[in-house]
């Protein structure tokens, strides 16, 4: 019972920090701390509005380098000037 009741208390304590409800000191630390990228709304609502599939481009723009981002538009509409240009939205 007490093994059970254990393993629950660790459960809720994951759950919690995955939900950003750690403690203010585990928040502070630069391992909990999330990376933040720059904008993947800015580089898709560019690739929309210069004729991307929506759903390519939100594919597109969560690419972690402007080279992945821009070689999955590349494939799907050839070399475009738009797409390196949402690319370094994304990534700038």
């Amino acid at each position: 019972m007490i093994l059970r009741l254990a393993r629950s208390a660790a459960a809720v304590g994951v759950l919690a920090a995955a939900l950003g409800f750690a403690p203010a000191a585990q928040a502070t630390s630069p391992a909990a701390v999330p990376v933040v990228l720059a904008s993947i709304d800015d580089c898709v609502d560019y690739a929309v509005a210069n004729g991307g599939n929506e759903h390519l481009a939100a594919f597109a723009c969560h690419e972690a380098n402007l080279t992945d981002c821009y070689r999955i538009f590349r494939d799907n509409y050839g070399p475009q000037q738009w797409a390196v240009d949402a690319c370094k939205l994304r990534t700038s």
